[in-house]
């Protein structure tokens, strides 16, 4: 008769062990699963672009969150516009296909094109407008300085005259200071952020 209580005592004990066991690992793996969620929070996503961009301009992590919230934004406005971009830009294309295409359709379709990239123009001129207020004084004059040379990186260099940047033959257009001053520093000095269209 012992012998069956000691063996029932023995198995509730083995039981409340395993059950200790599994809290303790479910426990274990809820607060690393909190850790990791607070500390990809404040974490940009990755891009070219944007790795330049903080690095540049020395985001703090506050400043890092601020611009995923900015980024996010940005292409949730940005991400319907291509849409329609893309979409408008293949029926403006698929009327080569046609014998009966005149100059006003044309013209309605090519309208309506320049319409679509003036709105996608304007909500990327806001999200650095925004960007730059984010920034702290010093950090704004820095911004100003290589903005244009990162936008045009994200627009694969469309419409940049001269030589590429950082080839060390002085910068692209538009970024070069106020007249009579002296040139800045060669290009080459430092790496310029590659082409990325995310932002």
């Amino acid at each position: 008769m012992r012998n069956i209580y000691t063996n029932r005592w023995f198995a509730l004990l083995v039981a409340l062990l395993l059950l200790a066991n599994m809290v303790t690992l479910v426990m274990l793996w809820s607060h690393q699963r909190n850790r990791d969620e607070l500390a990809n929070a404040g974490r940009v996503p990755s891009g070219p672009a944007v790795e330049y961009l903080i690095r540049e301009l020395q985001f703090d992590s506050v400043q890092q969150v601020q611009f995923q919230q900015l980024r996010e934004t940005h292409q949730s406005l940005q991400m319907p516009l291509q849409a329609n971009l893309h979409n408008a830009k293949d029926t403006f294309y698929n009327l080569l296909s046609s014998n009966q295409v005149t100059d006003s359709l044309l013209l309605k379709y090519s309208t309506k094109i320049s319409s679509l990239e003036q709105q996608m123009d304007l909500a990327r001129f806001k999200h650095f407008q925004s960007l730059r207020a984010i920034c702290h004084p010093a950090q704004q004059i820095k911004f100003d300085k290589i903005i244009k040379e990162v936008i045009q990186n994200m627009q694969g260099g469309r419409g940049r005259k001269g030589p590429p940047p950082g080839s060390g033959h002085g910068p692209p257009e538009g970024i070069e200071g106020p007249p009579n001053e002296p040139p800045g520093p060669p290009m080459g000095d430092r790496p310029l952020p590659p082409s990325d269209r995310r932002n």
